[in-house]
């Protein structure tokens, strides 16, 4: 069983929202907290569902800054091997060197390769929202809690 299977695994036993707490270099802190917190089972491509933003680093998954082809919420997982994005063109996954929830391409890429110093970069852990410009985040953390 990989990580996404455990994930389905464990949501799909409860209810669960979801946290994301976000640093910067400067030691700067935010959050991004979801009450719906959803991830389907394989059969689905891990289909991502979310909803009820609240907190202080600004929606990036179901409200992005660059607009809805930016949207992770309803989307599939996307790996360099299994193209699930909406992109005609381009896998992104194998575009921002990481598996994810892409539609088009995303503001929020938690996944993404660590750079230090806040390095600006398209595969980096970014959350567009707080600190735009692919910004690469110093830590990023993602925890469920059962509602």
């Amino acid at each position: 069983m990989d990580g996404n299977d455990n994930l389905h695994t464990i949501l799909s036993a409860k209810n669960y929202k979801l946290r994301i707490d976000l640093e910067d270099w400067n030691s700067d802190t935010k959050y991004a907290e979801y009450d719906t917190f959803v991830v389907g089972n394989e059969s689905t491509n891990y289909l991502l569902t979310m909803s009820g933003y609240i907190g202080d680093a600004g929606d990036s998954i179901i409200n992005p800054p660059s607009g809805t082809l930016y949207q992770m919420n309803g989307m599939e997982f996307s790996t360099s091997d299994r193209d699930n994005d909406k992109h005609q063109y381009v896998n992104v996954a194998q575009h921002r060197w990481s598996g994810w929830w892409y539609k088009w391409d995303t503001d929020a890429n938690l996944n993404g390769i660590y750079y230090t110093e806040g390095q600006t970069a398209n595969e980096g852990i970014y959350w567009d929202f707080w600190q735009n410009s692919k910004y690469s985040l110093k830590s990023v953390s993602m925890k469920i809690k059962p509602v």
